[in-house]
């Protein structure tokens, strides 16, 4: 009943007390078209007002501490295993926790107002579609859905990049990202004056005992470790990447799980605000990346140390947890086997910083004809006369190239084992336009490691050759069941990634990414955005081979 009932009066912004609001907006001219309020929301605005609690418990904070902003959704079962994580955290009882929602849900909020190992203090997205289900900023009445045809349907809406017309419930998880941002850093009384880190997790992410005393270190030595690094992560920017586990410090492209940064980096994103709130994409990570990050004018580094402090856990995505019957009913089960090292501070100040460009997009100098010195990442060095191999993993997909190379004598190369986060097209293109390809069993030269890659250079050279139907419909199946953000019972020629899978855009972009890398193939972003199941990529990979031969 409350949440039917308007109120009017003034709206609630999270800028009311700034002295001069215009100096945060991004364009001062601008004005707010917002709903009336109902009951139920004026009641979390008023919450939004509140002192954090347990100060009696704790009642002051570190000198130094890193406040700690935890973004949850209608997930309860995930809260409760971070929330026990959090619990045994060295440290957590010297800082504030802020846990900000994206809409009121009894159990969810049942679940913090038990928190009692520290300061804990409760935000609420006050225009959430999920406290206005019937009306705007949720679904009003004459709304298109799905792929409708405004004119056929008679309905209102206009479809996004991917012929979809936006649901509130999805678009609302961007907007409550860039609203709890803006009011973390603006519109609070505890982060007024703050100059710090602060740290941003998520209710999916396990939290390791030692996380927060190697963020405090981290932050400490960033400064000088690393002046080009804009922020510190928990963990590296591939999630099921568990860390190189050797005695230095890492600086890798920013990764969104466990990233900190300071006001100095968000007067720097909050300057593109325009750009972030216009650009058609629902993941806030995405938007980052397409107009926030390119704006610093320089790769985007943060610093991390060689272990993982944080892990992702679950099968349930944000999306799952949108829906009107309730909150994602997965087990939400966290269970970890931590070691010993993983419960105490492991990173040291005085470890050398280990740049891993292979993070972000290569950029290679032109190749002289009959010479290549590709230098990626100090990890592993191979020594050849005629013949380079060059091994590069992206995620758990591996990609061997082996290329013979004219007229060379010597060649000395750096190479990595690492993880892509971008395409690796441009890579690959840069170096076939100098090497002719040719599968080769002669690596033992190279010992246990040529060995071992000898069976995947084999392995990437057919797949560039003729296939049948039959086969390549085997690998493109088996490549997407392997995908992590799936049930691979689920995967059949004709399912649907996005209907039958659940694949949101961002893991559509990851799986296109294996899928190029796997078949050495190049798939514009117009064509990926027609792929809709395996069928559509079988077709795809098939002409494009068929293409390419009749090419050369």
């Amino acid at each position: 009943m409350l949440k039917n009932r308007a109120v009017a009066g003034p709206s609630y912004f999270p800028f009311a007390n700034l002295e001069n609001p215009a100096t945060i907006l991004a364009d001062p001219s601008f004005k707010l078209k917002l709903p009336k309020q109902t009951l139920l929301s004026v009641s979390l605005d008023q919450r939004n007002r509140l002192p954090p609690r347990n100060t009696d418990l704790f009642p002051t904070l570190a000198k130094d501490h890193t406040k700690i902003v935890l973004y949850v959704h209608n997930r309860p079962r995930y809260l409760r295993a971070v929330v026990r994580s959090l619990a045994g955290v060295e440290g957590i009882r010297e800082t504030l926790l802020i846990v900000s929602h994206d809409g009121y849900f009894p159990e969810m909020d049942g679940i913090v107002r038990g928190i009692r190992f520290c300061q804990v203090k409760q935000i609420f997205a006050p225009y959430s579609p999920h406290l206005f289900p019937d009306s705007f900023p949720g679904v009003s009445l004459g709304d298109c859905h799905d792929k409708d045809d405004p004119a056929a349907k008679k309905c209102n809406g206009t479809a996004d990049q991917y012929g979809n017309h936006r649901s509130p419930r999805i678009v609302a998880l961007k907007h409550h990202w860039w609203w709890m941002m803006n009011t973390v850093w603006d519109g609070m009384e505890e982060t007024r004056g703050f100059d710090g880190h602060i740290l941003f997790i998520e209710e999916d992410h396990y939290i390791y005992p030692n996380a927060y005393r190697n963020l405090q270190l981290l932050v400490g030595v960033k400064p000088t470790k690393c002046p080009e690094c804009y922020a510190t992560n928990l963990a590296p920017s591939d999630v099921n990447f568990k860390g190189e586990a050797t005695d230095m410090l890492i600086a890798e492209k920013i990764g969104n799980m466990g990233y900190a940064f300071n006001r100095t980096v968000w007067r720097k994103i909050h300057a593109k605000a325009k750009e972030f709130c216009s650009f058609d994409e629902y993941n806030w990570d995405i938007t980052m990346w397409a107009t926030v990050y390119p704006s610093f004018g320089a790769p985007v580094y943060t610093l991390r140390g060689p272990r993982t402090s944080a892990a992702h856990f679950g099968k349930c995505g944000l999306h799952q947890g949108q829906g009107k019957s309730g909150a994602c009913i997965d087990n939400g089960k966290a269970s970890f086997q931590l070691d010993e090292i993983d419960k105490i501070l492991n990173i040291k100040p005085d470890w050398q910083v280990l740049a891993d460009f292979l993070s972000s997009t290569p950029h290679l100098a032109p190749l002289a004809e009959g010479s290549i010195t590709l230098q990626i990442m100090p990890r592993m060095e191979f020594i050849g006369t005629a013949m380079q191999i060059v091994p590069l993993q992206f995620r758990q997909f591996e990609l061997i190239f082996a290329a013979i190379i004219d007229h060379v004598d010597k060649l000395f190369l750096n190479v990595a084992m690492g993880r892509f986060w971008g395409k690796m097209q441009h890579l690959w293109n840069s170096i076939t336009k100098h090497v002719r390809l040719s599968c080769s069993t002669g690596l033992s030269e190279f010992g246990a490691a040529g060995r071992l890659l000898n069976s995947p250079c084999q392995r990437f050279c057919v797949s560039s050759s003729d296939t049948s139907m039959e086969d390549l419909t085997a690998r493109v199946l088996e490549l997407v069941k392997k995908f992590d953000k799936l049930d691979a019972s689920k995967v059949t020629e004709k399912a649907d990634f996005q209907k039958d899978l659940c694949l949101d855009s961002l893991d559509r972009v990851e799986l296109v990414m294996a899928i190029e890398q796997e078949f050495s193939v190049e798939i514009p972003d117009q064509k990926a955005d027609k792929l809709s199941c395996c069928a559509d990529v079988v077709k795809y990979i098939s002409e494009a081979q068929a293409e390419k031969k009749e090419s050369t």
